[in-house]
């Protein structure tokens, strides 16, 4: 594969969620929004070796998504009306003339093995927890919502999701397209749930993201023993599930855990790129605001006394970042 098809694919693993969710925010057809998804990096794959990669993919992507998803809804019989069709290119016309293809977006698609550029915590992507909220939805089975999330928010190919379950390919494939079709039977909408029924969906919405870490953190494919980029999106997702359930200890455990884990990241590989072991790690590498911050998160969940399996995994690391 080419070094720009490779590029290419970074880059359409890093948007999935940013593309989906612009998609979602007019469709109400998940698998409509894959579709026209992945018709869109068809296109890039046709386009961008010629042309160059575009300064800001994003917007290119969600821009050409869109398009493919018009050109599908033209050629049905089933979209609502008339009326809804035009009104939904005229709304697209609009918001392509705000988008400027040429102008870089604030965070790399495919940063370097070992840069962690945290989000704002104070900034609240409601987008993606739009996303995360609706792949748990409690009509899903609970692996459904997880291997959706998976999916969508994290990005990760079917074969990943398979990997991280012990299954086969085809068995996640067939359980995703189910979870597909429930969502669009059920009518599963695409928002953020009033706050009464957030508490609901918190033990799936946690486990998603952890998933999401583990598959940053111990990558199960590519050169890099750590994908950055998902690190930071499975970290920036429970931020803002702390912003909105803030007495939730369990989501304050796994933030403190994941910033506790990814303090070490800089001393986990050696120049050789191999896996160094915690007692071998120079510790002077580690990460000293994250550590302060996973801490300090740790003792705040274990005050709420709602002890769960994630503070207790990071007491453990806590413990951990000692000086020996």
């Amino acid at each position: 594969m080419s070094n720009i098809r490779i590029k290419i694919n970074k880059i359409a693993k890093a948007e999935t969620r940013y593309v989906i969710a612009s998609l979602m925010n007019k469709l109400s057809d998940l698998q409509l929004c894959e579709d026209s998804f992945q018709d869109a990096i068809i296109v890039a794959m046709m386009t961008w070796p010629k042309n160059g990669v575009p300064n800001n993919p994003r917007a290119w992507l969600i821009t050409t998504a869109h398009r493919k998803a018009l050109d599908f809804l033209k050629r049905g019989k089933n979209f609502r009306s008339k009326f809804d069709l035009i009104q939904y290119e005229t709304q697209l016309n609009a918001e392509e003339n705000a988008l400027k293809w040429s102008d870089p977006i604030n965070n790399e698609s495919s940063p370097t093995a070992h840069t962690l550029q945290l989000n704002n915590p104070n900034h609240i992507d409601d987008e993606q927890l739009k996303l995360i909220y609706m792949c748990c939805h409690p009509a899903l089975t609970q692996q459904a919502q997880v291997a959706l999330s998976l999916k969508i928010i994290g990005g990760l190919t079917t074969e990943e999701i398979a990997a991280a379950y012990l299954t086969n390919e085809t068995t996640m494939a067939q359980r995703l397209v189910r979870a597909k079709k429930k969502i669009k039977q059920a009518g599963i909408t695409f928002k953020i749930p009033d706050i009464n029924f957030l508490n609901t969906r918190i033990e799936s919405i946690l486990s998603t993201i952890y998933l999401v870490y583990n598959e940053s953190y111990v990558a199960t494919t590519g050169q890099n023993l750590t994908k950055i980029n998902l690190a930071e999106e499975a970290i920036s997702l429970c931020q803002n599930v702390c912003h909105f359930i803030p007495d939730s200890a369990e989501a304050k455990g796994l933030l403190a855990l994941m910033l506790l884990q990814i303090a070490r990241i800089n001393a986990r590989v050696d120049n050789k790129g191999n896996y160094v072991p915690l007692e071998f790690q120079n510790r002077t590498l580690w990460n000293q605001h994250h550590l302060k911050n996973g801490k300090k998160l740790v003792l705040e969940a274990l005050k709420m006394q709602k002890l769960g399996k994630y503070q207790l995994l990071a007491a453990i690391n806590s413990c951990h970042t000692h000086p020996k």
